[in-house]
């Protein structure tokens, strides 16, 4: 999956981040862990369920789903540097969660 804010589940027919949906009451961001990706990681590795995309919108209907990917290879957040990573990230899953509202 390409880096940045994606939309898994919104009332919306669009699945673009940047297309608001206005129906939605709450936006769910799930952000993955070093050394996986969003697919990875919310994936049931027998089933193939996206948990994300096909169960928690069930239960939860007003929901907009959205995962963020970035690029977490481990050895980028280690060392001196490793927190201007981090910071950077945080601010483009900011700015990206603006500009989709």
């Amino acid at each position: 999956m390409p880096l940045g804010l994606h939309v898994l589940h919104s009332h919306n027919i669009s699945h673009r981040a940047a297309d608001l949906d206005q129906n939605a009451g709450v936006d769910i961001v799930a952000v993955h862990g070093l050394g996986k990706n969003s697919l990875e990681t919310w994936t049931h590795h027998e089933t193939g369920t996206l948990w994300l995309r096909d169960l928690l919108p069930r239960s939860i209907h007003n929901a907009r789903v959205l995962t963020f990917d970035y690029d977490a290879s481990p050895s980028l957040y280690t060392g001196k540097d490793s927190m201007d990573r981090v910071q950077s990230q945080a601010t483009t899953l900011v700015a990206d969660l603006e500009a989709s509202s």
